[in-house]
């Protein structure tokens, strides 16, 4: 072992105290990197930090499922002697992360949050793991989520509720809520979510976090729990846009096993995009759309406020009326609800009691569709997606709220308000089409201790994705409200 070697594992404890004491901000994906490279930092020493936070937080906040420790402490130690040797894998490497139970892990199991999981997803990494790995990235948990990547919270089945950092008496969000209130947290710096309608991006703005659901196909579903077999994405959920772009550079690229899988454009770095200057981009606005939704006052001030500090950053705002937006939301709903029934009808009559029962609803409820209105879904969002298409050779992106409301209390959550929430959002699964949501303020709601995170959404045509984060970091480059932490969660 080299002279730096034992330098750097005889400084784990003394570094470990050093960043768990440090309550001024959140620590960042690519500053945790920068400080790992200037010798400032160790993989294990972030390591053994991170692990200490989820041993004095996770019994409240329910982020972790499956703890990896060992596995943790032994790749951070091979991180650690890697770079020592020179050997870089790039800014993920030494990083802990956090990934959805319902992505395959060779070295812990896959529950998708579920007593009625079914065989086939033990004992390898999914596609999304195995990268993150190759990038030599720390999986130190897998993180909780609702049951198969849908539905809200059933309290009277064994698994932990993801709890809002802000508030323990709310919801973080579903699907991936483990994985965005673990980042709020500190258990992790960046984690794996998978959206299907909003799921990615639902947590990030209950959270306040940013998380971005990638264009269809570029980044591998395999070894992904399915769902609906049109709407899925796995993504990728930070602190900053900047993050998510460092773990998307990782995550993208052409997967033969993946039918969908389209892979990045050559050459295609999302990190790189990232200027901080906005000038000659022009973004959509459809306020038509927010005033159909019965946005709320406040809602609508603080998206206005966010548009103010694009322009200011040198991006032009066109008004845009998004076409077919309800009917597209509709068509996809039909969508998945036919897809997930046709998944889940066999195991649903064998392990009916062992599915949570907001699950058994919204499972269930797709047997009311006939083929006629699947084929009929279908046929809406091929007709509607060329239109969004001409739609966006106008703009580079459209922004909107991402959500229409802030977190409510777990007692409160209905399948209506599941359905409402992901009015912005589910239409560009739908398509194909990328999607950014990052936090632009905080609200007040009766009976949160403190006021609530909310989030402004960018969305664009496919392979987009890196202007969309351009436009995210820019906008971050300008305020804080990415680096706010919750007063139960000091940084």
């Amino acid at each position: 072992m080299s002279e730096r070697s034992e330098r750097i594992i005889s400084n784990v404890s003394e570094q470990s105290e050093r960043i768990i004491s440090n309550v001024n901000e959140p620590l960042m994906i690519a500053d945790a990197a920068a400080a790992i490279r200037a010798g400032e930092l160790t993989s294990a020493a972030l390591t053994e930090a991170v692990l200490g936070r989820i041993d004095r937080g996770n019994e409240r906040l329910g982020a972790v499922f499956t703890r990896c420790d060992d596995t943790a402490r032994t790749q951070a130690a091979i991180a650690d002697k890697e770079l020592a040797a020179g050997q870089d894998r790039g800014p993920l490497h030494g990083i802990p992360v956090g990934v959805k139970d319902i992505l395959a892990t060779a070295d812990a199991p896959t529950k998708a949050h579920s007593m009625a999981m079914f065989p086939g997803f033990e004992g390898y990494d999914s596609a999304a793991v195995a990268r993150l790995r190759d990038a030599g990235a720390v999986i130190v948990a897998k993180a909780t989520c609702s049951e198969f990547a849908s539905g809200l919270p059933d309290p009277t089945k064994p698994f932990p509720i993801p709890r809002n950092p802000w508030d323990l008496d709310r919801w973080a969000g579903g699907s991936s809520g483990g994985s965005a209130s673990g980042i709020v947290a500190g258990f992790f710096l960046g984690a794996l979510g998978t959206d299907t309608g909003g799921s990615i991006r639902v947590p990030a703005s209950f959270c306040g976090i940013t998380g971005h659901k990638p264009t269809s196909g570029l980044v591998s579903r395999f070894g992904c729990v399915p769902l609906s077999a049109t709407m899925d994405h796995v993504g990728p959920m930070g602190r900053s846009a900047r993050d998510c772009a460092l773990v998307l550079d990782a995550l993208a690229g052409f997967d033969e096993r993946d039918p969908a899988s389209e892979g990045a454009p050559a050459s295609t770095s999302h990190a790189s995009a990232l200027d901080g200057d906005l000038t000659g981009v022009r973004i959509g606005v459809d306020r038509a759309h927010h005033a159909r939704a019965g946005l709320r006052d406040e809602v609508v001030g603080l998206f206005e406020d966010a548009v103010t500090v694009l322009e200011a950053a040198g991006a032009t705002v066109v008004e845009v009326d998004v076409p077919l937006s309800a009917e597209i939301y509709a068509a996809g709903r039909a969508l998945s609800s036919c897809e997930i029934i046709t998944l889940h009808r066999d195991n649903l009559r064998a392990h009916w009691d062992d599915y949570g029962g907001p699950t058994r609803v919204i499972f269930a409820g797709g047997s009311f569709y006939s083929a006629m209105d699947f084929l009929r879904a279908r046929a809406i969002l091929d007709a509607a997606t060329p239109l969004v298409v001409a739609m966006l050779a106008d703009v580079d992106c459209v922004a909107s709220p991402t959500l229409p409301m802030v977190s409510w209390r777990l007692e409160e959550g209905s399948t209506e308000a599941r359905h409402r929430v992901t009015e912005f959002t589910s239409m560009w699964n739908g398509m194909g089409m990328p999607s950014v949501a990052i936090p632009h303020g905080l609200l007040a709601a009766d009976g949160a201790p403190e006021p609530l995170p909310m989030s402004i959404q960018f969305s664009g045509a496919r392979f987009s994705d890196a202007t969309l984060l351009r436009v995210a970091d820019a906008y971050q480059a300008r305020t804080d409200w990415h680096r706010r932490v919750p007063p139960l969660f000091p940084s």
